[in-house]
């Protein structure tokens, strides 16, 4: 699976680039009925439920669960457990900004915010021991948070283009 979201858009121009291609080189616009073997021609728009799964984080999201969980181990406080979760929410969505990149080339940054808030959402929702050390820390807010966030992401078309 290709985790760059594809857009109605970028169908459209895929589409309009092997015509103007095919014209060129035979004189003549594609003859309906004609399969053509060309990659992009057979390009379609995600679905919803397609850009919803390409924007949770679900790789950065296991390493939070499992870091969160060591670090909930460790001697200290609340203070200590406020600067844990700091670190690794930090830790966790500087990883999925490179794994996004460098793994799975995704070419959007607004890709990857949203992919990356909605980590920090996710993490919130978990309500670990770290999460439950934020003062103003509510299940229920998180929960709702969440179920809000997972609603309307697959709603969000990314704005600029991709170079694929």
């Amino acid at each position: 699976m290709n985790r760059n979201i594809v857009t109605d858009n970028e169908v459209l121009a895929a589409r309009k680039k092997t015509t103007i291609e095919y014209q060129k080189e035979f004189g003549t616009e594609i003859p309906l009925g004609i399969p053509n073997s060309d990659s992009t021609t057979q390009l379609t728009a995600d679905k919803p439920v397609e850009r919803l799964a390409k924007f949770i984080p679900a790789e950065a999201l296991s390493l939070y669960m499992a870091l969160a969980g060591i670090a909930a181990s460790s001697p200290g406080g609340r203070s200590t457990n406020l600067i844990w979760l700091f670190l690794l929410i930090a830790t966790c969505v500087i990883f999925n900004i490179l794994y996004l990149k460098l793994i799975w080339r995704v070419e959007r940054a607004s890709q990857i915010a949203v992919s990356s808030t909605s980590l920090v959402v996710y993490a919130a929702a978990t309500g670990g021991p770290l999460v439950q050390s934020i003062p103003l820390y509510s299940p229920v807010a998180a929960t709702i948070a969440l179920t809000i966030v997972t609603a309307f992401l697959s709603f969000f078309q990314p704005p600029e283009q991709s170079s694929q």
